[in-house]
């Protein structure tokens, strides 16, 4: 077995992860120093890594040129200053889009920026410690009795953020005073966004299917196991816009698909209708006791991609109990989760940086006691990685450009060469 990277190597492996998830955009103003340009950049690029987006080398030779021609044209005098407009570049690019001028010293260009961050209580201190840095850079370091009521703030909001939402945001503003006023000010507040929000925001903005265009070869091996379709109904927990339950109901397998956010459930119910499909959706949490389900019905019962946004063992146990009730004996139980490596027990920064990025992880000790006194008995734990990879069409695999890396768990731990010590697992059940 490979071996699992320790403790202070994982963490710089969560802060590279977490990068991709700021977001900033502004002004900033430093003195343009007559002959070193090359420091200058440095600066800049210093400022952009603090902000999680530094710049590339081929991105540094490119403004450096750009620079160069400013300096040329405008001729810069002592006392001008560089005026650096960024914001988050358009996709498929990352990194920052930015333009750069110079203003002379008669002007006074305002400093200001927003700095989107992921709400994770436990960074706190490194939030703290990157925006006392970002002042520095900006000329204006805080003192260590400002550093701290600014830590102080920032532990309540994130706090808020997450207890809401694991994709709460924590905004930070600020903006330098108007002359002949000094310093900045400052704000910190929590954006909470629920999952139906993001799921409403992704339909919204994305043309392309969600989660990939094909089936997932493991759930379809499964459904084919059954035997009969007509007489093997499947129930499809967080189904969202269908890409399992449309080719099972294809096939001729009842599905009822329970989805939580109404945006998926209306594109699925207008799928299952504009084909006659024999499939239902139901919207709700399957963890909600209120949403009944019937006894004893279902031949199959799937959760593609779901278990890794629960964040507790109740949860995990309250899923096993509900599907014991579900299915019917002899019937199948298929779920996709993380779970970690031997030996390796996450700690509470991994906890909290896995809600964030969809990945959070069980150890196997865990899904051995909420398996415990149920009567399911564990037939099979695989990566699915390998499984989809094998078996799905090679024009189907990678079923998105965010798969791979999510699923092999580098999404949350941005390793190169180690493996990260949690994965995606297929994990299959049968209800005695």
């Amino acid at each position: 077995l490979p071996s699992i990277p320790d403790t202070d190597r994982l963490h710089e492996a969560l802060l590279r992860g977490l990068h991709q998830w700021m977001s900033a955009r502004g002004s900033a103003v430093f003195p343009c120093r007559l002959g070193n340009l090359q420091g200058d950049l440095q600066h800049l690029n210093a400022l952009f890594s603090v902000l999680g987006q530094p710049l590339s080398a081929s991105e540094l030779v490119e403004l450096c040129q750009h620079c160069d021609r400013q300096i040329r044209q405008v001729r810069p005098s002592a006392g001008d200053k560089w005026v650096v407009r960024y914001k988050p570049a358009p996709a498929p690019r990352s990194g920052f889009a930015c333009q750069i001028a110079i203003a002379s010293s008669r002007e006074n260009p305002t400093t200001e920026g927003s700095w989107l961050l992921p709400c994770v209580p436990a960074l706190d201190g490194y939030y703290a410690q990157q925006l006392a840095r970002l002042f520095d850079l900006l000329g204006q370091p805080l003192s260590e009795g400002e550093r701290q009521q600014l830590q102080v703030g920032l532990a309540k909001e994130l706090e808020t953020g997450f207890r809401a939402s694991p994709y709460s945001r924590v905004v930070i503003r600020y903006q330098s005073v108007a002359p002949p006023g000094k310093g900045f000010t400052c704000g910190v507040k929590a954006i909470v966004q629920t999952l139906e929000e993001r799921c409403q925001h992704l339909v919204a903005t994305h043309t392309e299917p969600l989660f990939g265009r094909h089936a997932d070869a493991k759930v379809m091996a499964v459904a084919r196991s059954l035997g009969n379709p007509a007489a093997n109904p499947i129930l499809d927990i967080g189904a969202g816009t269908g890409r399992n339950t449309l080719p099972l109901a294809r096939l001729g397998y009842p599905v009822d698909a329970l989805e939580l956010a109404p945006a998926f459930v209306d594109r699925l119910q207008t799928a299952l209708e504009l084909e006659a499909l024999p499939g239902r959706t139901m919207r709700g949490d399957i963890l909600d006791p209120q949403v009944a389900l019937p006894r004893d019905r279902y031949r199959a019962a799937i959760l593609s991609e779901v278990l890794p946004h629960f964040h507790s063992e109740r949860q995990l146990r309250s899923l096993m109990e509900r599907m014991s009730e579900a299915i019917a004996s002899g019937g199948l139980l298929l779920f996709s989760t993380f779970l970690a490596a031997d030996g390796y027990e996450p700690d509470n920064l991994a906890l909290q940086m896995s809600r964030v990025t969809d990945s959070f992880p069980f150890t196997r000790l865990q899904l051995a006691l909420a398996l415990k006194n149920l009567p399911l008995q564990l037939i099979s734990d695989e990566s699915v990685v390998e499984y989809e990879q094998t078996h799905l069409p090679p024009s189907a695999w990678p079923p998105t450009v965010w798969f791979e890396r999510w699923a092999s768990g580098r999404r949350l731990f941005a390793l190169t060469r180690e493996r990260p010590p949690v994965e995606l697992r297929w994990i299959l059940c049968q209800r005695l």
